[in-house]
């Protein structure tokens, strides 16, 4: 077996068959360097593999052709095929994550199913309207907290299949449906619960991008940029030391912040968790999700006074990975959604330690300050009363690659996170298989009249290849 890189390209080199057969050239393309490729038993067949040798899919071409070129792929957070499919000059990317299939033209390509992802089917039409038209409601006001800080400046690395297709692209704004993108999904949600003004941390090369998208929204988005990530509390801890001139902060008004990479259901009532965190006297308040035992080792996790409930926080654990770590751990499931709402003392510790950093008093967190590390954790020491707020783990993804954008379009799709128009825009994005179309020319519709024999099916993204 060949390590997988950038520079990887197989030809199967066994004796060609009486047919005549010969296999398209197989090639391999990222930078993780954890994905390997085996040929199987026929020279048409190959065996994707992850770096412990482990089968997690497959690779067969049955006829010859051109159209098609089939990628092994490793990223970050998982393994995925990416198929090129090229028809009278329209070219579509097929990225297929845990559980896809496609088989087009001649050329298959399937990944295992992953335990821990299941992508729920599509509720019938009408099902899902009904749905969508349940989670619809007045808006819930409330006038403790104004102002949202969202960090928006990461580069979307996890999510690289769909972003190299893309130009000036960025996690959050990857188009979920429509012209809906993550940020703008967020920042939707979060006003209809009151939510007046949003500030959010961008990267200066990608600020022009984001003032693009963000347009129409005028004055209720405010984007401070940095020349680099500043850790996830940098832009924020710049405007409260006065750093950014034109956007400034009440000091003794709270603040909600939300990552700018996660979709809530609608059901998850933001107004009642700020007033929750009113109502207990905290000065911060950190939304938390129960998750299952098997993916603990993904999230940090926080300890509270009552195991697994709203209460008290009284530790933390960063994604225990090592036995010794989990057993620290002891019975606790709940997992930071990195929603907090920090009060006045939570800024002005935001303030402080940013200052030490500065002057090199505190080791920096990615280049600069971070909520968990310089806040949270030693939080417990400096007095501050934290408190952890309970939500339900289907209440909130984290997009955090390819297997989990698809969840949530099937989510959106269902009805479960906007209302009947949003769902119905997000099911037109769904093919008879089940794949998902995002994104300028890769209609369903476009790829159906290139290749009308091509079978897609379960967690597969089509996007518009460059």
């Amino acid at each position: 077996m060949r390590p997988f890189s950038d520079s990887f390209t197989m030809q199967h080199t066994s004796t060609v068959p009486a047919n005549g057969f010969v296999p398209p050239v197989v090639t391999g393309n990222g930078d993780h360097a954890n994905m390997q490729i085996i040929p199987g038993a026929t020279p048409q067949q190959f065996i994707a593999c992850n770096i412990a040798g482990e089968a997690i899919g497959s690779i067969e071409f049955t006829s010859i052709s051109s159209d098609v070129v089939i990628h092994p792929y490793a990223s970050k957070d998982g393994q995925y095929m990416v198929a090129t499919a090229a028809h009278n000059g329209q070219e579509f990317r097929l990225l297929v994550g845990a559980g896809g299939t496609i088989d087009i033209n001649g050329a298959k390509a399937s990944m295992a199913a992953d335990e821990l992802m299941a992508i729920a089917p599509l509720l019938p039409e009408t099902a899902a309207l009904y749905a969508a038209n349940l989670n619809e409601r007045a808006n819930h006001t409330q006038d403790i907290v104004k102002t949202m800080y969202i960090p928006a400046s990461g580069k979307g690395t996890r999510l690289e299949p769909i972003l190299e297709n893309l130009n000036d692209e960025t996690k959050p704004n990857t188009y979920l449906y429509g012209q809906t993108t993550i940020l703008r999904q967020l920042i939707e949600h979060y006003k209809h619960f009151g939510i007046e003004k949003f500030i959010v941390g961008v990267l200066d090369d990608r600020k022009a991008y984001f003032k693009k998208n963000l347009a129409d929204l005028g004055d209720t988005v405010q984007l401070i940029g940095e020349k680099q990530q500043s850790g996830t509390a940098g832009p924020l801890a710049r405007i409260l030391a006065g750093e950014t001139p034109g956007v400034t902060l009440d000091p003794g008004e709270p603040i909600l912040v939300g990552m700018g990479d996660a979709v809530l259901k609608s059901t998850f009532d933001v107004a009642d968790f700020i007033e929750k965190h009113n109502a207990v006297g905290a000065d911060a308040t950190l939304a938390v999700a129960k998750v299952p035992e098997h993916l603990i080792h993904k999230y940090g996790m926080v300890k509270t006074e009552t195991p697994n409930a709203s209460s008290w926080i009284t530790g933390f654990t960063e994604k225990p990975k090592t036995d010794e770590a989990k057993a620290a751990l002891g019975e606790h499931r709940l997992a930071n959604t990195a929603i907090y709402v920090l009060g006045p003392k939570a800024l002005e510790s935001l303030k402080s330690k940013y200052a030490q950093v500065k002057s090199g008093k505190l080791d920096s967190v990615d280049n600069g300050v971070d909520f968990a590390r310089h806040i949270f954790e030693p939080g417990l020491d400096d007095g501050l009363k934290l408190y952890a707020n309970t939500l339900d783990f289907d209440k909130w993804v984290d997009i955090g690659h390819l297997n989990t954008m698809n969840v949530v379009h099937r989510r959106i799709a269902n009805g479960d996170i906007y209302g009947a128009q949003q769902t119905k825009q997000a099911r037109d994005q769904v093919g008879d298989g089940g794949a998902i179309f995002y994104g300028g020319k890769a209609t369903k519709e476009a790829f159906n009249k290139a290749f009308p024999d091509a079978k897609v099916g379960g967690n597969v993204v089509v996007v518009q290849a460059k």
